[in-house]
């Protein structure tokens, strides 16, 4: 199925794709929809896009200026029913940030500085390929479900902490 199958297919109103590989590859228009990327800076590869449908209504304002390297924000009108703006964040963590326990560290509080950073403004969902196993959940409470693969890595240690520690 293509990219654009599925956006119709589903009905989407938003759709975050990682490692879109601009500059090499060029995105796919999908009618009715505005492709905002941030393309990964000095290597080929990587890179993060969203297809926003044109009917969801005004876009505040993508947000480029991030902490965390390959991440874009997309801030959502308040005006659509709620009391502040909703932020939705799309994050590629590659596989070689999360090689070290200094590196894991590293890109996890800069992805922390920028979900604090949008939640003093609104609410904040965060979306993306993280690369990082978080397990499956063993009590109730946990901030995963009970139905992922069976082991965690230093990464998804790492997710885990930020997602109790963020809300």
């Amino acid at each position: 199925m293509e990219v654009e199958d599925i956006v119709n297919h589903l009905n989407l109103d938003i759709l975050g794709i990682t490692e879109t590989w601009e500059g090499k590859c060029k995105p796919h228009d999908i009618h009715g929809y505005t492709f905002i990327s941030k393309p990964r800076q000095d290597q080929q590869g990587g890179g993060v896009g969203f297809y926003v449908s044109r009917t969801l209504g005004p876009i505040t304002k993508a947000h480029f200026d991030t902490a965390a390297p390959e991440s874009i924000w997309l801030e959502l009108d308040s005006r659509r029913g709620q009391n502040r703006p909703m932020f939705i964040g799309l994050v590629y963590l590659p596989p070689s940030s999360l090689s070290t326990t200094a590196a894991i560290a590293d890109t996890y509080n800069k992805l922390a500085d920028d979900i604090d950073r949008f939640q003093q403004c609104g609410e904040v969902i965060v979306m993306g390929d993280l690369n990082s196993r978080v397990g499956s959940a063993t009590e109730a409470g946990q901030h995963i479900g009970q139905w992922g693969e069976p082991t965690a890595n230093p990464a998804g240690l790492a997710l885990i902490d930020l997602m109790q520690n963020t809300g």
